[in-house]
């Protein structure tokens, strides 16, 4: 999940750049007042340790042996140099090329030196920042001298492999969710990037989701599986090197183990969990819950058409789902997952507020409308040996609605024991393609950012994105916020050099002739802020972006509405339009 990401990252830079900007140029002038000092830089040299690893996969070794490679791409003449004194305010700020060589004269007293590469995202790909901060005293009429230092990675660096026979058992959909908090990626089973997150806490916990397809040696049918596990007390700096093998393959089913390399500048930590993250995931046929399309055939995506319905816009056709426990087994749990490729069908379910994916057994609020809608729910299937369920009256609505549709249904008996089958409906009629989805929300209404609102969105192309354009329009964050942190109020996430300024929807008198605009420095912010541009957009099916972990930052803008105007294009070009309409209501 990644594209309107856009509005809390600009809220993140504006913050950050107004950060910057409270430093203040100290010049050294050869002379100190009582109670003043000076600090010397003119014989300070940084290193950058890069690319670290264990150079031997023996233990004793391991301490010992660090191979250090400083790339040529890391240019530390532009990293941020900053003095902050002990009420954390920033007194002094630098480029490293451009540090002076005079001695600065500062009050005496306890401060930090820092120097960083940039500014450390929440979760990105290939996007570390390296730095240090180191301490230092000023003495009256002393002067304190900086030297030698070394800037470490910043962020906590995660990559994912699959060894080689296990790579030809999983299917090309199989991914891993690697979280930090609540910062996660997603890496496809074939992705060589590494991922790179905000170390929120001194110590932090990597929490790993794999999930696809496996297939037995031999077999021609495929299995869902699902596995997790958590590497703890992960540190800034370290790399998680995370390589998945096959512990044990059998008949029928798969122990899937994981070696974690992790390491850090002077340490090397290593980590084995195969034990953790061990998975069965296929078990006897024979035992496995049954889900059956009456006279039909559920792998079989089942058309519905005009002729199905009569006169009065009845359904015609039967569609009758029957689930049953085996033996004297019982149903535990029904979790149905509905998706389709129309946006408006997932978007219209908020209004009746069901949600994309619930347990019959245990309804919650969506409950009442799936009762209204014709559907046993709680008591009635939970315990159950079986229960069925007759979807002809659902056409009607459904038939409202082109596309094909899917509900995905798993069921668990009391014996654990689950099977899973997907009920594919297709309806005739133009589906809107390329599309933006926005599980549970109406793009026709404006939504207030509140506590638990969601800002995750999907962009899906048949034929793949050829052009995505996001004109921000907001009347919190203004047009000099966004020209502070190089960034314009219409950005081409393809090509971002065609990114201009346009008129201001909630700045009637901007000009955009009136900015000195280089647009060339629109992919390096878009990169430094973790939005996808250029070849990570160009040409996808599916581009999953999120915002949420970024709204508390855009309510720190204060009150006021953002519309963010998204204009796709896919490869036939076809065109789509779709406004995202949020509003920062005032603070109580």
């Amino acid at each position: 999940m990644k594209f309107l990401k856009t509005t809390a990252i600009i809220a993140l830079a504006v913050m950050a750049a107004s950060c910057h900007n409270e430093g203040l140029r100290i010049e050294g002038n050869g002379s100190a007042s009582y109670g003043q000092g000076y600090l010397s830089l003119a014989g300070l040299s940084v290193e950058c340790v890069e690319d670290y690893q264990a150079a031997d996969k023996n233990i004793e070794e391991e301490k010992s042996q660090l191979s250090v490679e400083t790339r040529a791409a890391v240019d530390i003449n532009t990293f941020d140099c900053s003095i902050i004194n002990s009420q954390s305010e920033v007194v002094a700020t630098y480029k490293y090329g451009n540090l002076p060589t005079e001695p600065i004269t500062l009050d005496a007293g306890k401060y930090i030196f820092r120097i960083m590469s940039g500014e450390v995202a929440p979760a990105a790909w290939e996007s570390p920042v390296y730095g240090i901060e180191q301490p230092f005293t000023i003495n009256r009429k002393e002067t304190t001298k900086l030297e030698d230092l070394v800037c470490t990675l910043q962020n906590i660096q995660v990559s994912v492999s699959f060894s080689a026979d296990l790579r030809q058992m999983l299917s090309d959909t199989t991914t891993t969710t690697i979280s930090v908090g609540e910062n996660s990626l997603v890496y496809g089973i074939d992705e060589t990037q590494s991922g790179y997150f905000m170390a929120v806490n001194e110590s932090n916990t990597i929490e790993v989701l794999v999930k696809g397809l496996y297939t037995p040696e031999g077999k021609t049918e495929a299995a869902e599986f699902e596995m997790t596990a958590s590497i703890d007390n992960v540190k800034a700096g370290q790399h998680s090197d995370i390589n998945f093998y096959v512990e044990y393959s059998g008949e029928g089913s798969i122990n899937i183990g994981a070696t974690i390399d992790g390491w850090v500048v002077d340490e090397l930590l290593a980590y084995e969990f195969s034990s953790a993250i061990v998975e069965d995931v296929i078990i006897e046929a024979s035992q496995l819950p049954t889900i059956v399309l009456v006279d039909g055939d559920i792998d079989a995506t089942l058309p519905l058409l005009a002729s199905d319905f009569d006169d009065r816009g009845n359904c015609t056709k039967d569609v009758v789902v029957d689930i049953a426990a085996v033996g004297e087994n019982t149903i535990a749990s029904l979790v149905v997952e509905i998706s389709s490729n129309n946006s408006e069908l997932i978007s219209s379910l908020s209004s009746f507020n069901i949600p994309t994916t619930f347990d019959m057994c245990n309804a919650g609020d969506a409950a009442m409308a799936l009762r209204l809608l014709g559907l046993k729910v709680n008591e009635n299937v939970l315990g159950q040996p079986s229960v069925s369920y007759t979807l002809t009256g659902q056409m009607d609505e459904l038939f409202a609605f082109a596309g094909t549709h899917s509900f995905k249904v798993t069921v668990t008996d009391n014996k654990g024991n689950s099977n899973t089958k997907t009920l594919a409906i297709a309806v005739d009629g133009d589906v809107e393609d390329p599309a933006l989805i926005w599980e549970g929300y109406d793009f026709s209404v404006r939504h207030n950012i509140t506590a638990g609102f969601k800002a995750d969105f999907l962009i899906t192309s048949t034929s793949g994105i050829a052009d995505l354009v996001v004109e921000i329009h907001s009347e919190a964050m203004g047009t000099s916020a966004l020209d502070g942190v190089k960034l314009c109020n219409q950005l081409n996430l393809c090509y971002p050099e065609q990114s201009k300024w346009i008129e201001a929807i909630y700045e009637p008198d901007f000009d955009p002739a009136s900015v000195d605009f280089d647009s060339s420095t629109v992919a390096p912010a878009l990169t430094k802020l973790g939005l996808p541009s250029g070849d990570e957009v160009i040409g996808k099916k599916e581009l999953p972006l999120s915002i949420t972990y970024f709204l508390s930052m855009l309510t720190a803008l204060g009150e006021g509405a953002h519309d963010f105007i998204f204009t796709i294009t896919d490869a036939e070009g076809n065109v789509t339009n779709k406004t995202i309409m949020l509003y920062t209501p005032a603070a109580e």
